[in-house]
């Protein structure tokens, strides 16, 4: 994935990552963490705020925007799990299906493979208060509401899935 570096560039590349400090990566994973996931929700809430447009629904991108944050308050728990076992670790580095350990692979001892091996309940449970956010909010039936509210997700885990 790196471009064609020299020797001298990948030592120094290398000596530069060794002297980084742990609180400086723990500040940039986390700022980088946060700006990533307030534009996520931002572009999620800009999706329903046009979508909601063809239902001729007066709300505005905040009141989309809140939406999301709300519907995806369930995931706070599987990250709660996570930082248990992460915390737990003696050394603190797990691969990711192992820290998710809430996910249904984990859970029913399911052998799948690709994006439907880190769904959670948490995420279902956040995919149905959005879908019935949705419904709510647009006065559409419960199944086209949930077609348009999770429209961007089924996209992202189908092409995740191909890929």
């Amino acid at each position: 994935m790196l471009p064609d570096l020299t020797a001298a560039q990948l030592e120094q590349m290398e000596e530069n990552i060794r002297n980084q400090s742990t609180a400086s990566l723990i500040l940039s994973s986390t700022l980088g963490t946060v700006v990533v996931l307030v534009l996520i929700m931002a572009l999620f809430a800009l999706y329903l705020h046009f979508a909601s447009k063809f239902s001729f629904v007066q709300l505005g991108w905040k009141a989309w925007f809140s939406m999301m944050w709300w519907t995806s308050i369930p995931t706070i728990f599987g990250a709660l799990a996570s930082w248990v076992v992460l915390l737990s670790n003696s050394n603190g580095q797990l691969p990711i299906m192992e820290l998710n350990v809430l996910n249904f692979t984990n859970l029913l001892g399911l052998e799948v493979q690709g994006p439907l091996a880190y769904l959670t309940p948490f995420y279902l449970w956040s995919f149905a208060l959005l879908a019935l956010g949705y419904q709510n909010w647009t006065k559409k039936n419960l199944l086209s509401s949930a077609v348009i509210a999770l429209a961007p997700y089924i996209v992202i885990f189908g092409l995740w899935a191909v890929l």
